[in-house]
């Protein structure tokens, strides 16, 4: 009766879900339709993956140079940020930039 008023699934449809997601994630990659194969799913009828670029060409990465210390005061943050700002400008060809461990500026 609670299943029927709660929506609650049972065992078997939990593990059918889950087991539906992981086939369908293993077929996006080679490795992953490597391990089907070994596992005995038929892999040959699948569409080709479309070539992937390795991250490295096509990410930007950073430059590597470490922050300097003692950049809380305002005068020594702001020729931080002018000279950030100028090497953003800097860039060619660069739609994007991320910021991975610190918000946007507001500006």
């Amino acid at each position: 009766a609670l299943k029927s008023c709660g929506g609650i699934n049972d065992l078997g449809e939990l593990v059918s879900t889950h087991y539906n997601i992981q086939e369908a994630r293993l077929r996006t990659t080679p490795a992953g339709r490597s391990t089907l194969a070994k596992l005995g799913y038929p892999v040959h009828d699948l569409p080709e993956l479309p070539q992937q670029t390795p991250p490295w060409e096509h990410i930007v990465l950073t430059d590597g140079t470490p922050l300097p210390q003692r950049i809380q005061s305002t005068g020594r943050r702001l020729p931080l940020k002018r000279r950030h700002l100028r090497y953003i400008r800097s860039l060619d060809n660069c739609t994007h930039v991320i910021y991975v461990d610190a918000s946007l500026p507001a500006d």
